[in-house]
């Protein structure tokens, strides 16, 4: 989940060292790749967490800049 952070951060200090720690603890350089871009189909578990933690950081940035919604208001779920 650090490189999907890091990559939506665009931050290249922190892509830089976990791109260094993934190899070191063992995924290939496809695979580092492949969670940078928000996947991990080559384990389901992972993938799950990767999608759980790209949404995350997406929710919070909207929250932090309040961009505006500009779609069709979600329906409100009852209690």
């Amino acid at each position: 989940m650090n490189l999907v952070v890091s990559e939506v951060n665009a931050c290249e200090y922190c892509l830089a060292a976990h791109t260094v720690i993934g190899g070191m603890v063992g995924f290939t350089p496809g695979q580092i790749i492949e969670i940078c871009l928000g996947g991990a189909s080559f384990d389901a578990k992972l993938d799950a967490i990767v999608v759980i933690g790209d949404k995350t950081v997406t929710n919070y940035l909207r929250g932090t800049t309040q961009v505006p919604v500009d779609f069709p208001a979600a329906p409100a779920l009852s209690a």
